[in-house]
């Protein structure tokens, strides 16, 4: 049974980002970084509009942290990704938490996604204790949304 704190977590997390469908061609992509985390999906492809499960593997010898709300899709344009513009909702400002070793998977919400195609997501984590360094970008693998059933 999901505790609470857990669900609120699931809950945040599939409600945070949305997107107008244009895609974010103009906006620089952060380089991924060092910290051994892998971000896999459930799925390699899904309908427009539906969701999917994102399983976050914590593989470094320390507790990790990322925000609920701080998530990104990318879509590739065949020849370059690019981040979908935003629409901003109100968010609380939560922070989840892995420890070594340990795996978590949540659902995420695949509605920014205006148009099918190949996408990826980004979430940015870092080590507890150590919020105020830089983030760590990590990828998931890609996927296609494939139109509505």
């Amino acid at each position: 049974m999901l505790s609470s704190g857990r669900l609120l977590s699931c809950l945040l997390l599939s409600a945070c980002i949305s997107s107008t469908g244009d895609d974010g061609a103009d906006l620089p992509l952060p380089p991924d970084g060092t910290l051994a985390v892998e971000l896999t999906t459930d799925q390699a492809s899904y309908p427009l509009g539906g969701s999917a499960s994102v399983r976050v593997t914590n593989t470094t010898n320390e507790v990790i942290g990322w925000g609920g709300c701080e998530d990104e899709l990318e879509r590739w344009l065949g020849d370059r990704w690019v981040q979908l513009a935003r629409v901003h909702f109100p968010c609380p400002l939560i922070e989840l938490s892995l420890d070594p070793g340990a795996s978590q998977t949540l659902p995420f919400d695949l509605r920014a996604a205006g148009v099918p195609g190949t996408y990826r997501l980004r979430r940015p984590f870092w080590t507890l204790g150590r919020e105020t360094g830089p983030k760590s970008y990590r990828r998931s693998n890609s996927f296609v949304l494939t139109s509505f059933r």
